[in-house]
C-alpha cells in the first residue's frame, strides 16, 4: 500500500512540474491597436482609432499613449520618420494602464501602408497630416473618416473629439500638392 502511494505521488509531482515547464515557455499574449498618430515625441506617440475602433459600449475611439524606447522594433518606417498622419498598427507589451488615453509600452510599431489612389495626388497620410496641422490647437482632434474624392481632386476629412465624440468636423484638403483649403 505504502509503495502505491509512494508511486502516485510521484506521478503527481511529475505532472505538476510538466505544468509548470510548459506554463513558463509561453509568452504573454500580444495586444494590439491600430489607428492614426496624432501627437508624438521624443519618448511616445499618441494613437487614436477612426470612427470603426471604438471603445466597447461606447462612441468614444480607442485611444493609447505608447511608450517607444530602444527596444521597440520598427516596420516599414524607420523611428524618425513617423508624423501625425501616419496609420500604423502597434503592437504592445506589458501592462496597459486603464486611463483615458490607456497607457502601454509599444513592442512594435508597423507602418499601414494607404490604399491605393490616383498618381500625382497627395496621399491620405498627406492629407491627413495637413488637416491636423489645420486643427493643432484642438488637442484631442483624432481622425474620424477619410474620404478621397476623385472627381473633385480633394479629400474630405472628418476630424472629431476624442474627449467628447459626436460632433465631427469636416476639412477639405485640396488633393493637388502644395495646396489646402
Amino acid at each position: 500500500m505504502m509503495k502505491r502511494l509512494l508511486g502516485s505521488k510521484h506521478i503527481v509531482i511529475a505532472v505538476l512540474t510538466v505544468l509548470v515547464v510548459a506554463g513558463c515557455g509561453q509568452s504573454e499574449p500580444s495586444t494590439e491597436m491600430t489607428g492614426y498618430v496624432i501627437n508624438r515625441n521624443a519618448s511616445s506617440i499618441l494613437v487614436v482609432g477612426d470612427a470603426g475602433n471604438k471603445m466597447q459600449n461606447s462612441q468614444t475611439p480607442e485611444a493609447m499613449s505608447l511608450r517607444i524606447d530602444g527596444s521597440t522594433k520598427w516596420q516599414g518606417i524607420a523611428s524618425d520618420k513617423l508624423k501625425p498622419g501616419h496609420k500604423v498598427k502597434a503592437t504592445i507589451k506589458g501592462p496597459i494602464a486603464e486611463s483615458y488615453p490607456s497607457q502601454a509600452s509599444a513592442n512594435r510599431i508597423e507602418l499601414l501602408s494607404p490604399a491605393q489612389q490616383e498618381p500625382g495626388l497627395l496621399t491620405e497620410q498627406e492629407a491627413i497630416e495637413k488637416a491636423l496641422a489645420l486643427h493643432s490647437t484642438a488637442g484631442s482632434v483624432y481622425v474620424y473618416r477619410t474620404e478621397l474624392i476623385v472627381n473633385e481632386k480633394n479629400w474630405r476629412i472628418q476630424l472629431d473629439d476624442y474627449l467628447r465624440p459626436g460632433n465631427p468636423v469636416e476639412v477639405r484638403i485640396d488633393a493637388k500638392p502644395d495646396s489646402a483649403k
